[in-house]
């Protein structure tokens, strides 16, 4: 299911240049009236949504290792990245942020009505959350992720 869901990982070329709202223009007007400043901007929020499925591709890898989880890529189980089958027979739901303030209210209480749980990587204070996975067995790290996302860059670049 890792490869069929996620053939192809975006890179930052592959977007779009960005639709920038006329009201936030006209805040801009006079203080930042540089459009490079629009382009960095949206550079990073690219980068963020990048990073987001780089973690989730992370997790997926090791996940594929122990055989503990689906890997649900592209919305297949609405709100669900990865699915858990406990040893009750039933099905244990995970949504993976990036942030601990990646999630806006109403994916919040979609995900909360469908009984799926959040787990974020970085969390309020900068520190990682990764000892926090509801998989200790997987052995997740910030160090290994950044190995991860290095072999991916250069893969990419």
């Amino acid at each position: 299911m890792l490869k069929e869901g996620h053939a192809k990982m975006p890179t930052i070329a592959d977007k779009k240049k960005p639709i920038i709202d006329p009201v936030v223009e006209m805040f801009a007007v006079g203080k930042y009236d540089d459009e490079e400043l629009f382009e960095k901007h949206h550079f990073l929020m690219q980068a963020e949504n990048i990073i987001g499925e780089l973690v989730e591709r992370y997790i997926a890898s090791k996940c594929y290792e122990t055989n503990n989880w689906a890997f649900c890529p592209r919305a297949l189980v609405k709100s669900t990245d990865f699915i858990r089958k406990n040893e009750d027979g039933s099905f244990y739901f995970l949504n993976i942020k990036n942030r601990f303030n990646s999630e806006n209210s109403s994916s919040s209480r979609n995900r909360e009505a469908e009984g799926v749980d959040m787990w974020y990587r970085i969390k309020r204070d900068g520190t990682t959350n990764w000892d926090e996975f509801p998989d200790k067995s997987l052995n997740l790290s910030e160090k290994e992720f950044i190995l991860f996302c290095a072999v991916h860059l250069e893969n990419n670049s």
